[in-house]
């Protein structure tokens, strides 16, 4: 047993290593332009422990953001004790932690030209959890359509922030960027609900 997690503490590391010096590459390359020797060499790794783990940089970047989303919906998942009761500010400064802590590793599903589909995929799981709120305190719907076209113009917004501050090298605190997205929440959350209450 004490190999085995010897064993995987090593392949954490070395993950790790990939992940940090993919990011560090794509701040000045693209991912097609980036070679496996250039990623081996950063991460200080050989190329062959590379191939152990990947079959190509593709590969590592898919499993990067895999891991990335699985990660941010875990600190989505309901609370046992408290259930789906996170306002909007909890799930928003939730997200902005979560992006400070992994910031070299977010930055370049942020601000990259692959961002799109990570992009996509983050808002869906926010407008979720958003949606999910809003249909708790608002039981009075005059149409559902509506709201999910409002809230998606709304998450997009506030993902467009993170991705601003991700662009400026996250050079404003992350309380800073909270206390930006709550005050955009508190108004847009008024506007929302004197529409459809």
């Amino acid at each position: 047993m004490r190999a085995r997690n010897h064993a995987d503490r090593r392949v954490r590391k070395t993950q790790n290593a990939l992940y940090l010096a993919l990011a560090e590459i794509m701040r000045e390359k693209n991912l097609s332009s980036i070679t496996v020797s250039e990623l081996a060499e950063k991460a200080d790794i050989h190329r062959a422990t590379f191939y152990s783990h990947y079959t190509d940089i593709d590969e590592l970047f898919e499993q990067i953001q895999e891991n990335t989303f699985y990660e941010i919906e875990q600190i989505f998942a309901p609370d046992p004790v408290l259930g789906k009761n996170m306002n909007s500010d909890e799930i928003f400064g939730k997200l902005i932690a979560f992006v400070y802590e992994n910031k070299e590793v977010l930055r370049m599903f942020l601000v990259e030209a692959n961002a799109r589909v990570f992009y996509q995929k983050l808002g869906e799981i926010v407008e979720e959890m958003y949606l999910d709120i809003f249909w708790q305190e608002v039981k009075n719907l005059k149409t559902e359509e509506n709201i999910k076209f409002l809230a998606k113009y709304h998450i997009q917004g506030c993902l467009a922030v993170i991705s601003a501050w991700a662009e400026d090298d996250y050079r404003e605190s992350p309380e800073k960027i909270g206390s930006t997205l709550a005050k955009i929440d508190a108004h847009y959350d008024r506007f929302m609900f004197s529409l459809f209450v």
